[in-house]
């Protein structure tokens, strides 16, 4: 892993950076472009057949200039080949970016607060964001209390619709739990991680996650049950609401032990969608 991450982290430096800063749409504009190693490659979690992402960042009226003719307000990076590695980069306002991350979205935070800097000729990206690095435990203790606010409301959700069951409401709530306590474990175990993929297989690499991994993988099995017509709903249905109760307990258990508080007098809105 190390010598992977090792080849694609000198690939991105030596040859992907200087590609993007020599193409035409960016030449004129170097100087006021921040470029950063994004994805796998920056945070380590990379294999042989990584993709390498690089977010060009910039202010909005440089933005207007390169951003013609291209999907990036769409979300869809360009696609380029480097050396037989796939390149993808696209281009960011800062503004947007710190918008996003003041709304604790969990994508932005997991992309910039990884990323690797591998051009800031202005020091723009210390500018723009040394008060992330600053202010990184509320940014925390903000998203922990609101993570977890909304596990316990939605486990309540759960409880109620356990009472008259359909397998399509039961399957989503319990997906949407397990979501949102592996991204609380991840949280409370200071452990980045993207929500848009290996969700469970990194979110749970820490304490917290490994005790409450076995009862998120025995929520997972009984949605199968959940809708059988041969007696097992009922002791799915048992399962699903025990493991939920142990999976709240626990982790209620050692964010109070963090100091953090248990059960918001309002939800925070910012963890509405997941």
């Amino acid at each position: 892993m190390r010598e992977i991450h090792s080849k694609l982290l000198h690939l991105a430096k030596h040859r992907c950076l200087p590609y993007v800063l020599g193409l035409p749409r960016f030449a004129e504009h170097v100087s006021q472009l921040t470029v950063l190693l994004v994805g796998s490659v920056a945070t380590g979690l990379c294999h042989n057949d990584s993709d390498i992402d690089i977010s060009v960042l910039c202010e909005s009226d440089v933005y207007d200039l390169i951003a013609a003719e291209t999907a990036w307000h769409e979300g869809r990076p360009t696609e380029s080949e480097i050396d037989g590695t796939q390149l993808h980069y696209y281009a960011e306002t800062f503004e947007r970016v710190e918008s996003q991350i003041r709304s604790l979205n969990d994508v932005s935070l997991y992309v910039y607060g990884s990323g690797v800097v591998l051009h800031d000729p202005k020091n723009q990206y210390a500018r723009h964001f040394a008060w992330l690095i600053d202010e990184a435990e509320l940014v925390r203790k903000e998203r922990l209390e609101g993570k977890l606010d909304m596990l316990i409301r939605r486990s309540r959700g759960l409880e109620q619709a356990l009472c008259d069951p359909d397998i399509i409401v039961l399957a989503r709530m319990t997906l949407e739990l397990v979501t949102r306590a592996s991204k609380i474990a991840a949280l409370l175990d200071s452990i980045p991680f993207d929500p848009r993929k290996r969700l469970f297989e990194t979110a749970l690499s820490g304490s917290m996650g490994r005790r409450i991994e076995p009862l998120l993988r025995d929520m997972v099995s009984a949605i199968g049950d959940l809708g059988s017509s041969d007696g097992r709903e009922s002791s799915a249905g048992t399962r699903v609401r025990s493991t939920t109760a142990q999976v709240v307990d626990a982790l209620c258990g050692e964010a109070a032990r963090q100091q953090l508080r248990v059960g918001l007098d309002a939800p925070d809105r910012r963890q509405l969608e997941e």
